[in-house]
């Protein structure tokens, strides 16, 4: 009996710990191409990405990208959306203030490349896949930035459908 009911209390700690975005702790994202139709919520970033739940932890610029992330409950990022502005913003050029949109019907080969990441069961390591412009549907949206953060939204979609996301988020700054 006691085995039991600590086996049913390991189980219930580990759903606990595993536990993470529900459907019903997110607002409704729609799916589309369409940039005229694409609506951005307003709440934090979420949506789903390869399919699965996700909702922002925190945003980041590094090296001259745009790092979507959710941690879920460990060290390391579960899902990830990564805009690389490598070929689209120029050394030293501020995110600050700036709009961007890049639809499959207007591309240009110097659109930012995204790499969309994410674990999935029964693999060793997280499935990688590069979206090449033409591919995604993006608007991006920074603020001005206040006390060290720069407000901003997004939509994102990518034409598997399985991957889409939409809200805001807060970009800290140094």
């Amino acid at each position: 009996m006691h085995r039991t009911l600590a086996a049913l209390a390991t189980l219930a700690v580990a759903l606990l710990m595993t536990a993470h975005v529900q459907p019903q702790d997110m607002p409704k994202v729609e799916w589309t191409m369409d940039l005229a139709k694409a609506k951005i919520p307003d709440s934090p970033v979420s949506g789903k990405v390869h399919g699965k739940n996700f909702k922002i932890v925190f945003a980041a610029h590094e090296k001259g990208s745009l790092i979507f992330r959710i941690a879920q409950g460990k060290e390391a990022p579960e899902e990830s959306i990564d805009i690389n502005f490598f070929n689209t913003l120029k050394p030293g050029d501020t995110l600050e203030g700036r709009k961007f949109e890049f639809s499959p019907e207007k591309f240009n080969p110097k659109d930012p490349g995204v790499i969309i990441t994410s674990l999935q069961p029964k693999m060793d390591l997280p499935k990688k896949e590069i979206v090449i412009p033409g591919e995604y549907a993006l608007k991006l949206e920074f603020g001005k930035r206040k006390n060290g953060v720069i407000p901003g939204k997004i939509f994102f979609a990518n034409k598997d459908k399985a991957t889409y996301v939409a809200g805001k988020f807060e970009l800290k700054t140094e």
